[in-house]
């Protein structure tokens, strides 16, 4: 099997899905693997595509395959990227996009609710309970707590409506 460096742009251009290694997680599910298909309708947000770049990037950082891939240089020194420091930059952009936004709203943004989000986009795509705890890695139905009755979900609601309401008007002629 060839090393990832070793890759051309072709091969890599064929790989067709890439796994993340949960090594450690505070659920005790230790050393799951998770797979994702690569997007090729759109690539610049597709999983395989920015793991070959996270590698890259911590390979050229003179990481060891075992070792973390999300880090960056501060000085002469390889830092590794943090939860803290995710939830500062995603409050960061909330400030930019939102600038009146509260200090109590902003305290609730976290680097977690980028798993928020995504249990409330699979929701709207119509995922069931199962799905959405396999593909996001939820051992409960708490994030049931998390789902919102966004405009998608009422609209969801008014189509599933709209036959029984055919009905009750064509009984009301």
């Amino acid at each position: 099997t060839p090393r990832l460096t070793e890759l051309s742009n072709d091969d890599r251009d064929q790989c067709v899905a890439a796994g993340l290694l949960y090594k450690i997680q505070k659920n005790r599910q230790n050393r799951q693997l998770q797979w994702y298909n690569r997007n090729r309708s759109y690539p610049r947000f597709c999983f395989v595509n920015s793991a070959f770049h996270l590698v890259d990037n911590a390979l050229y950082l003179g990481q060891a395959w075992d070792e973390p891939l999300c880090v960056y240089k501060a000085g002469d020194v390889t830092k590794m990227l943090t939860g803290l420091q995710m939830t500062e930059y995603l409050r960061f952009i909330t400030l930019l996009v939102f600038p009146r936004i509260s200090t109590s709203e902003l305290n609730r943004i976290s680097s977690h609710s980028i798993r928020v989000y995504a249990a409330c986009l699979l929701h709207e795509a119509g995922k069931d309970a199962a799905y959405i705890k396999l593909r996001l890695r939820w051992l409960s139905d708490c994030f049931l707590g998390y789902l919102r009755n966004t405009n998608t979900i009422r609209e969801q609601h008014n189509d599933a409506l709209d036959s029984a309401h055919t009905t009750m008007m064509k009984c009301l002629r």
